[in-house]
């Protein structure tokens, strides 16, 4: 063995595990390449890297990446331009029209199970009785717990991610400065711009559904008589008595934070020191400085309507003819019998 070793130059040298046959020379930048294939082989992540260092963890599905960046032996991509996708079917991947689609009519979505896609009732639906979402985790739908919840104590919604849900502080959030509410779309909250917006001409609020925003129509209404205000839970405004309540004894007010009204202390506090009012605007409440102010110049009381306080033509007033006061109560003010009465027997 020593003779044969000898015979070679020091570029090569003897291997008996490398190719199975006792002496038999093998270069060492041979050894080095099959040494480096086989690790690079065997990994079980993609190596899937973007121009910032952030790297994949998901499966090596072959050819060292995972499907989503173009792994998988013998596997077609979607033939859609700048889509790396698998293609389904036609040359294309789901989202581009690959695939079998929905059967109903005038529908494009994918189909699930069945001939359709979810919406018309295709794949597992809830077991719940009367329900026809779509089932997810333990054959019922999200709204009946059939996802991870979050582990807030008490809290019952859906989990978005990292164990919580939006509420808690789940899921993607804001990347405004400072903002901790949660993304919407466009990396940013609804109060930052992001997800659809109302398209009412002019107008930059959120889409509360049906393309508008609340004040222009959008979202659910309340289905009291006549009422055309917004739903606020319960099929009611808050006027009428949606959303929640004051948890105070016969406290019939929409509860703000923690369960109260602001006049029991819920809803954010002035910042002066030393003040338990509501915070109206700017951190403070009216009498520190809060709310918006009347326009008129060298006047710093509160603006009641239209821009202006009630001394300076403000708020609602007087439906008497020729009257420029204000609405104290019925439509009339003080002088014409609004508000409140004496309820001395004969007393107007």
């Amino acid at each position: 063995r020593r003779k044969q070793q000898g015979k070679h130059p020091p570029s090569e040298r003897m291997d008996d595990d490398t190719n199975g046959h006792c002496g038999a020379p093998v270069k060492e930048e041979e050894v080095v390449a099959v040494v480096d294939k086989t690790t690079t082989t065997n990994r079980k992540g993609c190596m899937f890297s973007d121009a910032t260092g952030n790297s994949c963890n998901k499966v090596n599905a072959g050819g060292l990446l995972c499907i989503a960046h173009g792994g998988g032996r013998g596997r077609k991509r979607c033939t859609a331009p700048s889509c790396d996708k698998r293609a389904l079917g036609g040359g294309l991947c789901v989202a581009h029209g690959g695939g079998r689609r929905c059967t109903h009519p005038s529908c494009t979505k994918s189909d699930v199970g069945g001939g359709l896609c979810v919406a018309h009732g295709g794949g597992k639906q809830c077991s719940v009785p009367s329900c026809v979402k779509h089932a997810k985790v333990g054959g019922v739908c999200k709204a009946h717990g059939g996802s991870k919840r979050c582990t807030h104590p008490s809290c019952t919604k859906n989990d978005r991610g990292g164990g919580k849900c939006s509420s808690h502080g789940g899921g993607q959030r804001c990347t405004a400065p400072s903002c901790l509410k949660g993304d919407v779309g466009g990396g940013l909250c609804i109060d930052h711009g992001g997800g659809k917006r109302c398209s009412d001409p002019g107008c930059e609020k959120g889409d509360a559904g049906g393309g508008f925003c609340a004040a222009h129509g959008g979202g659910k209404r309340c289905t009291y008589p006549g009422c055309e205000k917004c739903n606020s839970g319960g099929g009611f405004c808050i006027a009428h008595g949606g959303g929640k309540r004051c948890a105070m004894t016969n406290c019939t007010k929409s509860a703000k934070s923690g369960g109260l009204c602001k006049a029991h202390g819920g809803g954010r506090r002035c910042q002066h020191p030393g003040c338990p009012s509501s915070e109206e605007g700017g951190g403070f409440c009216v009498t520190h400085g809060g709310g918006k102010r009347c326009s008129d110049p060298s006047c710093d009381k509160r603006d009641q309507g239209g821009g202006y306080c009630g001394a300076h033509g403000g708020g609602k007033r007087c439906t008497d003819p020729g009257c420029k006061k204000g609405d104290v109560g019925g439509g009339k003010c003080v002088i014409h019998g609004g508000g409140k009465r004496c309820t001395h027997p004969s007393c107007t």
